[in-house]
């Protein structure tokens, strides 16, 4: 049995998609197919196999599933209609507009096409003028639904549609099988060649278990005034197909697309679409049984001043939308929404409100934390799931939590079954969740802290909290204009910290920076002193250091002091902060909004486990003893090896060219030796020597006259190449930074993009602008790096200029006071074996050709000189996204 034939037995027995891991597993416990090395089968080489045999199989959001035939036409219809309205240069909510017209009037409408000379968009629009009695009849308000096709669609691609569609058929296909097609392929998220639903889609697996956590009786009323592209209506109608569906939104295209796809679920049952600000026009109490939506996030909000559905004020959109939901349902109704993880533990005023009531009426019901990348690529938001119920009695304390954010999305579909059904039973257990009492909740905040919940208290008579053992002392802002690197109070950031485990003592002569002038800090400035551990307030690691020496120094915004008192040792606090119990209560209080952060009254919670002072040093001295010699070896190695690799690779990559024109040189001499010495003339076509009997033409080319000029050349130019990168890494230095205020997205446009005019690919720039304050130079530096990688390494493809993109967005994490730029490329994924830190110390990505090594050395000098961030994004959370490479620099903003 091939490997395709062993995947497609598996699904056929299935009769539901899988992911490429799911696939994997059974394919090595049922040994249908067995590598000639007698190794387990990878998710990745199902995914190549998958890609490989895509008229077998149909890859989507929820996994892998078998192509149905009957779709085909279908399927080849709908890329016909992306290609043609890229060419149109259609507009993406245009373009999905005009795929789901298409695709609903193929299977519902279409008749023979009279056959027409000319004017094809003109008859095109008539035939599909036929579908607005259709949806004009469940739309509330009158629209016209083809009003942006006919303004915006060329005759070319329209005459394209037309013949198309003369000559499209199709057999077999039930329309339960085209609704869940054509939802599928307005809802589409990240899948290559499909229409992206953006802010008016959900993910299929979220709409999946928001339907499925509360019962749908038959008739009870739905409301959703979030509905976009009726994904998750779609979800609700395959559950009970007897609704009285009531849905709206304020987009006009989503509100025409959504309208076609309740129809294409089920077209037997009344339904409203109503185009509506959610907010503003349903005046009356809908008085749903259910009200169950996914409103858009991040979204702005007019000032609501106590509307009739408002419990309290608030600017919130969330927080709204959840008022909004209240008061449109029954006493006994229930709600479930997708909103914004921090609504579960915000400080703010309006939070505290809405959770304070939730749970004094007893009306919430469960809180379930999302995988990280649920709306990826849209928002790289945290998100969750709330239920509501207003009919639960007043017995009933109990509170379901569930924390799935560390699950891939492409995992999470067989997980939300398991949600849904310990989320209607207690009596089963599911990792990663439990029911709690709500009187477990603190009374003043009423916070949720879903992952706290879930891990051990540490309550018992040995753990002490964190803020009877230390003094927390806060960090402060301070400006770069305000600092020099020669004289003044010392200032210490999160480059000084110790990333890895082990004692790691920061003396004063460990920073490089001093701030001039102390007076211009606003407010009170707290010193750091000896016997401190220092910890990172921002990331994934604390990396706690311990200040060391009779010298005071200030720690920027970004670092807390700890100054422990007679009760416990610094080191011996040090080897607890590294211990995976403490580690487990940090991963509890981290915020997860772009950089992850802790506020301190949580961090004054975190629980230590207690020795008798006098035997606090022997644990110390007995169990890292060993590693602190270690760890100092490797501190003082670990610069000299970034210089070494560094020089290695420049003595290597001059090297080569030049070997190579040593070798050229000698053999241009003997041929110039030898013409002289006969009087011959001399000619580029001549061979240096002369070939060998039986020799291959294009070997024989090699040592021609112009090919060995030609190498010749391009060894001078490498080598002058490779010297060039060893300038910039000189000019590198922090010493030669030169700090600058200016908007990036303009350097982008203005400096840095217009350099690849003439390479194949193409740049799309999102975002608003964003005033830093920065080394233009290195910068400049730092992304044509990521450019020239994807242009050398990614883009290898034969495609054409418009096929190879190159994505960057802006976005601003005001709490942080940083600017994230997000990179990304649809070229090839790192190869398997990448290594984010070998790339950034010797340029290897793990693959046969790692390049220079300057890219990544430089990537890293340019974010440390800048107090930045850089991520790679893995590899495995890009299998659906047509961008297969993902690079997110934080970068702080300018005050």
């Amino acid at each position: 049995m091939t490997l395709h034939e062993a995947i497609e037995q598996i699904l056929l027995h299935e009769k539901e998609p899988l992911s490429y891991a799911e696939i994997a597993s059974r394919v090595n416990e049922q040994r249908l197919y067995l590598k000639n090395d007698g190794s387990d089968v990878t998710a990745n080489q199902i995914a190549a196999r998958v890609k490989k045999y895509q008229d077998i199989f149909a890859i989507g959001l929820s996994g892998v599933a078998l192509q149905d035939i009957g779709l085909r036409p279908f399927r080849d219809l709908s890329k016909k209609i992306y290609l043609l309205s890229h060419l149109s240069g259609l507009d993406s909510e245009t373009s999905m507009q005009l795929n789901a017209i298409v695709l609903f009037y193929a299977y519902h409408v279409l008749e023979s096409l009279p056959n027409v000379a000319g004017d094809f968009k003109m008859h095109l629009i008539d035939q599909f003028r036929r579908l607005e009695k259709t949806i004009q009849n469940r739309l509330d308000n009158f629209i016209n639904i083809t009003y942006k096709i006919e303004d915006r669609l060329r005759e070319r691609e329209a005459k394209e549609i037309y013949l198309s569609l003369s000559e499209f058929s199709y057999t077999n296909l039930s329309a339960q099988e085209f609704g869940e097609f054509f939802n599928d392929s307005v809802n589409e998220y990240t899948i290559k060649d499909r229409f992206r639903g953006s802010s008016h889609s959900s993910p299929k697996v979220l709409s999946y278990l928001m339907s499925t956590l509360f019962p749908i009786n038959e008739g009870a009323r739905l409301f959703d005034p979030f509905a976009g592209n009726a994904g998750l209506a779609h979800e609700l109608l395959k559950r009970s197909s007897d609704l009285d569906l009531i849905v709206g939104d304020i987009n006009e295209s989503a509100s025409v697309i959504g309208t076609l796809n309740i129809l294409s679920s089920n077209d037997s049952k009344p339904f409203t679409y109503k185009i509506a600000n959610a907010f503003e026009k349903w005046h009356h109490n809908v008085k749903a049984d259910f009200f169950i939506s996914a409103p858009p996030i991040n979204m702005k909000i007019a000032d609501y001043n106590f509307e009739s559905w408002q419990l309290f004020h608030s600017f919130d959109y969330a927080i709204n939308a959840v008022l909004l939901a209240l008061y449109h349902t029954k006493s006994n109704g229930k709600i479930v929404l997708l909103v914004p993880e921090s609504i579960l533990f915000s400080r703010k005023k309006d939070a505290i409100g809405l959770r304070e009531y939730l749970i004094q009426k007893n009306y919430l019901a469960g809180a379930i934390l999302l995988p990280k990348d649920t709306l990826r690529p849209q928002s790289t938001a945290s998100m969750a799931l709330i239920a509501i119920d207003k009919s639960r009695s007043e017995s009933n304390d109990e509170l379901f939590i569930c924390d799935s954010s560390n699950i891939r999305m492409e995992n999470f579909r067989q997980e939300s079954k398991k949600i849904a059904a310990a989320f209607s039973d207690q009596s089963l257990f599911v990792d990663g969740c439990k029911w709690i009492s709500i009187t477990e909740l603190d009374s003043s905040s009423y916070e949720i802290n879903i992952r706290h919940q879930l891990i051990d208290n540490y309550n018992g008579p040995e753990y002490s909290s964190l803020g009877t053992l230390a003094t927390i002392k806060s960090g402060k802002y301070v400006s770069a204009d305000n600092l020099n690197e020669v004289e003044g109070i010392p200032f210490i950031q999160i480059k000084n910290l110790n990333g890895d485990h082990g004692i790691y003592s920061l003396k004063e002569s460990d920073v490089s920076d001093f701030i001039s002038d102390t007076e211009l800090i606003s407010g009170k400035i707290e010193w750091i002193g000896t016997s401190s551990i220092l910890i990172s307030k921002v990331g994934e690691n604390i990396k706690p250091t311990l200040f060391e020496g009779n010298w005071q120094a200030l720690i920027s915004s970004n670092i807390i002091g700890l100054v422990t008192n007679e009760l416990i040792h610094p080191e011996y606090l040090i080897t607890q902060l590294q211990s995976e119990y403490v580690e487990l209560q940090f991963k509890a209080i981290r915020r997860y909004s772009g950089i992850p952060t802790f506020n301190l009254d949580e961090l004054k919670k975190v629980r230590i486990r207690m020795l008798p002072i006098d035997e606090q040093l022997q644990y110390v001295a007995s169990f890292y003893s060993q590693k602190i010699q270690k760890v100092e070896r490797e501190a003082v190695k670990t610069g000299d090896d970034a210089l070494y690799n560094l020089i290695s690779r420049i003595k290597h990559e001059v090297n080569q060219p030049i070997s190579s024109l040593g070798i050229d040189l000698k053999l241009l001499m003997s041929y110039l030796i030898e013409k002289s010495a006969s009087n011959n003339p001399i000619s580029i076509k001549d061979y240096a020597v002369e070939p060998l009997e039986g020799q291959s033409e294009s070997d024989a080319d090699l040592v021609r006259i112009n090919n060995i000029l030609n190498r010749m050349n391009n060894c001078v130019a490498d080598a002058q190449h490779t010297l060039k990168k060893a300038e910039e890494t000189l000019n590198l230095r922090s010493d030669t930074i030169k700090f600058e205020e200016f908007d990036l997205k303009q350097l982008f446009e203005n400096t840095i993009v217009p350099l690849y005019a003439n390479a194949n690919c193409v740049f799309k720039i999102k975002g608003g602008s964003s005033i830093i304050k920065a080394d233009a130079y290195q910068l400049k530096i730092l992304f044509k790096n990521l450019f020239d990688n994807a242009l050398k390494h990614g883009f290898t493809d034969d495609r054409s200029k418009n096929e190879n993109i190159i994505s960057i967005q802006f976005g601003k994490l005001i709490r942080q006071n940083m600017l994230e730029v997000t990179v990304m490329n649809n070229g090839k994924a790192f190869p398997k074996g990448f290594n984010k830190n070998a790339f950034e110390t010797k340029g290897s990505t793990g693959s046969k050709d790692n390049g220079s090594g300057f890219g990544g050395y430089h990537i890293k000098r340019i974010i440390e000189n800048h107090n930045g961030e850089f991520k790679i994004t893995p590899i495995d959370e890009l299998l659906h996204s047509d961008f297969k490479v993902q690079f997110n620099i934080y970068l702080p903003l300018s005050n």
